[in-house]
This record gives structure tokens, C-alpha cells and sequence, in this order.
């Protein structure tokens, strides 16, 4: 018997560590994604939210990268583009195709963000893809063109 009860309480303490993780994640998610589980008479985002920390931490970055990108890339092609040496290599050639790799995800994020539409936030994911394609997907597409990749 006391054997069958420390086992017991060996299980109970297993399962609460469990639902303490689980319910760590959901605050992560929560506090980082904007990501909630839905419950009775609470709104919950199914996707990242718009406003939350994350998605603001990537606009920020996309910002800096988009200036970075109007500024260096007009100089490599006023000034070596067609560079005579064969050997020439662009040294920026590897942060280059870290910056289209960060905007090939970025348009991947925006499938998974909400969005408000007049004011009503919404977090239907068919929504979401809906508006994104007939938005600014095709304006992403062309502008994210990792041209970097050719290179290397």
C-alpha cells in the first residue's frame, strides 16, 4: 500500500509539473504572441496579434533592414555592379541574403497575423490569407526576390 501511494502522489506531482509547463506556455504565448486560448465569455487570438510584442519587434527590424537596403544596394550597383575583376565578391554578400531570407519569413508572418478591419480585429486564418493575396502579397513577392541567393 505504500508503495501504490507514493506512486500515487509520484503521478500527482508528474501531472501538476505538466500543467504548470502548459500553463507557462500559454502565458508566454500570451504575453509575446498575443496568442490566447479561447474560453467562455473571453476573446482569444488564434493568431499572432498585430499590436503584440513580437509582431512589433519584427516591424521594428523590418525598418532598419528596408533602410539598410536603400541605402547599400544603390552603391553596388552604381559601383560594382559590373565590376571588371571576375574575382570580386560582394562582402555584404552573406548579410544580403540574411535580409531576403528575414523578408521571405516576414511575408510568411503576415499569413499568420490577425488584422483590423474597420476597427474589428479579426483572427480567421482564411480571412487573414484572403486579404493578404488580394493585398500586398504580389508587392512582397517581387520586392523580396532574393536576388542575394544568385550570387553566392
Amino acid at each position: 500500500r505504500k508503495q501504490a501511494t507514493a506512486l500515487q502522489s509520484t503521478f500527482a506531482s508528474l501531472r501538476a509539473e505538466e500543467e504548470s509547463k502548459k500553463e507557462c506556455w500559454s502565458h508566454f504565448k500570451a504575453q509575446v504572441f498575443g496568442i490566447t486560448s479561447r474560453q467562455p465569455g473571453v476573446r482569444g487570438s488564434r493568431l499572432i496579434h498585430p499590436l503584440s510584442p513580437f509582431r512589433q519587434f519584427v516591424v521594428v527590424w523590418s525598418t532598419i533592414l528596408l533602410m539598410y537596403t536603400a541605402l547599400v544596394v544603390p552603391v553596388i550597383i552604381a559601383f560594382k555592379w559590373d565590376e571588371p575583376n571576375p574575382c570580386w565578391r560582394n562582402p555584404l554578400l552573406e548579410l544580403d541574403m540574411g535580409v531576403d531570407t528575414f523578408f521571405l519569413i516576414e511575408i510568411c508572418l503576415h499569413f499568420a497575423t490577425g488584422l483590423y478591419v474597420r476597427g474589428i480585429y479579426r483572427d480567421d486564418w482564411r480571412f487573414v490569407a484572403r486579404q493578404y493575396i488580394h493585398g500586398g502579397l504580389a508587392f512582397d513577392l517581387i520586392t523580396s526576390l532574393p536576388v542575394s541567393y544568385v550570387d553566392f
